[in-house]
């Protein structure tokens, strides 16, 4: 689904220009620290939190205060609330202190890219990155704001217009493009793209250049105005507002990409070049091709018939939120040693009522209280996997690694200590990857859909009849001979391409760190893991009426895969 852009190899080296610091995704940490505060009185505080959050909800639904009223005026209408929520504060103050934020040794022996890009890690001078693990950690920030911008990125079908062009349906695609200009020859970098020394579209690994007019493709000029039936653009918009929301989207997610958008400056390589000082710049340009995607015929309705269910699954999202919110408060007022004002508290509970109903990376999460088609089931779900941290996406997506079978004396304490080589029995090199499988049965048939790439993995027939879904995706098949046998849990991988297993660690090990930052960032996806009830609606061309309904069941697992490869190509594919 996003693999496939995020493993092309480039010839170009970048490291730092001095150890100048990158922002911290403080959300992120939050978060964490939020899982962690499980004692009874933090849990009173976020009970008071989403009693307050739901008035405001239910006061905004019933018209009686608008979105954007201020805090002051919004108090009287919660004050019984917010008091509620500033007791349980003081008595949650008052008790032994919650879990610290502190992480355990795990976490430190396995870093992440979500809390900084990989420059901001490289501080001595003589130290650096190819290009190309720049490029997938600029892609991931990207695409992990919300699924429908990671679908942009692979192109979407939209409407266009312009002062002297009528509306024009066609694939729309976001282009992010690095602009890499060496100062040591120019002095200066402007915003003439003949200037630079390179740009490179970060999705297709080419030159976007001046087209000529027998060219199809084109970017678009700021003026032109787009519809694209998403939450990137609920109505339509020019290119310039468009890209402004977007970028504001995608660095409220990844805070740590903003430098990125002012423009860095580091010691830059080009291939065939010496070192030079330069600035490194991410810009946005939306492309469109007045052609649409080949037709496909439609995917089956899926809809969760289980109501307790559904309440415990946006339960899960709502208290991941709200806890985010209480342990930022209580951090705080443990830090100035008072409890927050009434009007402090109002306005974080707002904020948060706010990211409930409108931001696309939460809201995006909320779809089950309807019918959703299974092809959209498949993306939003591989999007909320991808999206838990940079390492995860690289497990998900596939990386280069050396696998080393432990000897059968040491596989009951491998999992505990970091390993030896010399206590291996074998050594295979390949490619990599966690594969996360959604099965899909009905009463007479069963589907294994490879969650990340899309690809049906299995299939099965308890009768004569064939889907429109078997019929679309007979050709994604995988070969079984693609696919290694099952692997140990403690087998040893090593791979310089991850931060996770760049000293020798047990596939165990890495596949708890993935579900760690799986249950972190999006937790109601483990509630996947077991069977769920739902019911499946063939859908039929051209009507409204969805005969044939399908009782059945949906569940997730994930195991790793191994695809034996020679060392020089598993080393050519490595981020």
């Amino acid at each position: 689904m996003t693999a496939n852009f995020l493993q092309k190899p480039l010839d170009v080296a970048v490291k730092p220009s001095g150890a100048t610091p990158y922002p911290i995704d403080a959300a992120i940490e939050l978060t964490s620290a939020a899982n962690r505060a499980t004692q009874p009185t933090m849990r009173m505080v976020q009970l008071a939190m989403q009693r307050l959050v739901q008035r405001i909800m239910n006061l905004q639904r019933s018209g009686r205060i608008g979105t954007r009223i201020r805090s002051a005026v919004l108090l009287p209408y919660v004050q019984t609330e917010t008091q509620e929520l500033i007791n349980a504060l003081h008595r949650s103050l008052a008790a032994p202190p919650f879990p610290s934020r502190s992480t355990p040794s795990t976490a430190e022996r396995f870093p992440s890219a979500v809390e900084s890009p990989p420059l901001a890690k490289k501080t001595n001078s003589t130290d650096s990155i190819g290009l190309k693990s720049l490029r997938s950690w600029l892609l991931w920030s990207t695409s992990r704001s919300s699924p429908d911008v990671m679908r942009l990125l692979k192109g979407q079908i939209a409407r266009v217009s312009s002062p002297d062009r009528p509306w024009q349906l066609g694939t729309l695609r976001l282009v992010p493009f690095l602009r890499v200009c060496c100062l040591d020859r120019t002095g200066s970098c402007t915003d003439d793209a003949s200037t630079a020394d390179l740009i490179l579209d970060l999705t297709a690994d080419r030159m976007p250049m001046p087209v000529p007019p027998s060219v199809l493709s084109q970017m678009l000029s700021q003026d032109t105005r787009i519809y694209v039936d998403s939450t990137i653009c609920q109505q339509p918009a020019t290119v310039s507002v468009l890209l402004k929301n977007l970028h504001a989207q995608i660095q409220q997610i990844t805070p740590a990409i903003a430098p990125y958008f002012g423009g860095i400056t580091a010691q830059v390589r080009l291939p065939q070049r010496s070192w030079c000082s330069s600035t490194v710049q991410l810009q946005y340009r939306l492309e469109f091709v007045p052609l649409l995607p080949p037709p496909k015929p439609l995917s089956p309705l899926v809809k969760f018939a289980d109501a307790r269910w559904l309440q415990q699954y946006d339960a899960v999202i709502h208290h991941q939120q709200v806890s985010c919110t209480t342990d930022q408060i209580a951090q705080q007022s443990l830090t100035h040693k008072r409890l927050p004002s009434a009007m402090r508290v109002v306005a974080a509970a707002h904020a948060l009522s706010d990211q409930l109903q409108n931001n696309p990376a939460i809201v995006s999460r909320l779809f089950t209280l309807q019918e959703v088609e299974l092809d959209e089931l498949v993306w939003r779900l591989g999007w909320g996997f991808l999206h838990s941290s940079y390492e995860g996406m690289q497990l998900l997506s596939g990386i280069p690694v050396t696998l080393f079978s432990p000897a059968s004396a040491q596989r009951r304490s491998i999992d505990d200590q970091l390993i030896d080589k010399q206590t291996v029995d074998k050594q295979t090199t390949g490619q990599l990857r966690f594969v996360i499988s959604l099965h899909v049965q009905t009463g007479c048939q069963s589907w294994t859909l490879d969650l990340i790439s899309g690809d049906l993995i299995s299939q099965q027939l308890l009768s004569g009849q064939s889907t429109t879904l078997q019929q679309r995706r007979q050709s994604s098949l995988h070969p079984a001979n693609h696919r290694s046998s099952h692997l140990l849990p403690t087998a040893i991988v090593q791979s310089p391409a991850c931060a996770w297993c760049q000293l020798p660690r047990s596939l165990h090990q890495l596949q708890t760190r993935l579900w760690q930052q799986i249950d972190v960032h999006t937790p109601e996806l483990k509630l996947l893991l077991q069977p769920i009830l739902i019911e499946l609606y063939p859908q039929q061309p051209g009507s409204n009426f969805l005969p044939n309904r399908r009782s059945g069941r949906m569940q997730l697992t994930g195991q790793f895969e191994l695809t034996a490869m020679p060392v020089s190509l598993a080393t050519q594919t490595g981020n």
